[in-house]
């Protein structure tokens, strides 16, 4: 792939291993495209202000992840867009940070940089349907729900919140216990690109689209999906020459995908109009 201007600071970020991979930085490397002009060492340095207000108010003990979670969606108003989910910016860490607005992973990385900066050992835990905070301090994780607040979930209401997913009741606990595992930092960002990918998808923004599937592509170089959608995406801007030659590749990756056959046609198609592969 060649790496456009806006993609460069990302790849640089997150080729880092695990350790030292800066999730916020990547995060707001992100929206390089809609701010141009973003100056990231000013965000990151409000996760600073941040862990040390919230230092300052223990004095003589170590906070603890309940004590992040009051301060900031208690004290700091930090708080779900439940009202308006889809808009864009609540996907954007640095709209998160000013607005105070965002949705479940984006609050979660809130909560995870300032409780890093406190030497908390918090991880993301990607739930279906609610992206929540866990404390892996004891070999059974005590859950935090940011966009709920920063509630601390009981096993019941995580139960609850699978089923909602599942849309069946009860939940066997081994299957919450499998959900309740801890997310890297590279699999936190994927799933922030493809909340963003599918709300420009249903908007129809299709150049935005492409550059959330540019990112996910510097992060999982081969992953069949992504290459599909990348290609069904450069046929809509009439790049048909690229399209083609990512669909081809889809190909190759899953010969024996269920959409496989549709996916020749549209390759004929566009093979049988010579002059849209100039």
């Amino acid at each position: 792939m060649t790496l456009t201007a806006g993609n460069e600071a990302f790849h640089t970020l997150v080729s880092e291993p695990e350790a030292t991979l800066n999730l916020a930085a990547a995060a707001l490397a992100m929206v390089a495209d809609d701010y141009p002009d973003l100056d990231p060492e000013t965000y990151l340095q409000q996760f600073d202000c941040l862990a040390e207000a919230v230092r300052s108010e223990t004095p003589g003990a170590a906070p603890d992840a309940e004590r992040v979670c009051e301060f900031l969606f208690q004290r700091e108003g930090f708080i779900g867009n439940a009202g308006d989910f889809y808009d864009p910016r609540n996907s954007f860490l640095n709209e998160v940070l000013t607005r105070r607005l965002g949705i479940p992973i984006t609050l979660s990385v809130v909560c995870l940089e300032v409780g890093w900066r406190l030497g908390l050992p918090l991880r993301g835990i990607s739930f279906p349907g609610r992206f929540l905070v866990g404390s892996f301090d004891t070999p059974t994780p005590t859950v935090f729900d940011p966009f709920g607040g920063g509630a601390r979930l009981s096993e019941s209401a995580a139960c609850g919140l699978l089923a909602r997913a599942y849309g069946k009741s009860p939940v066997d606990r081994k299957l919450l216990r499998r959900h309740l595992t801890a997310a890297c930092k590279k699999e936190i960002l994927m799933r922030m690109l493809r909340n963003l990918k599918a709300i420009y998808a249903a908007a129809e923004r299709h150049d935005k689209t492409l550059a959330c599937i540019e990112r996910l592509l510097i992060l999982q170089p081969d992953e069949p999906r992504e290459i599909r959608d990348r290609g069904l995406v450069l046929h809509k801007l009439d790049a048909s020459t690229a399209a083609r030659s990512d669909l081809l590749r889809y190909l190759q990756l899953a010969p024996r995908a269920a959409e496989a056959e549709q996916i020749r046609t549209l390759i004929a198609r566009l093979e049988s109009n010579p002059s849209r592969l100039n």
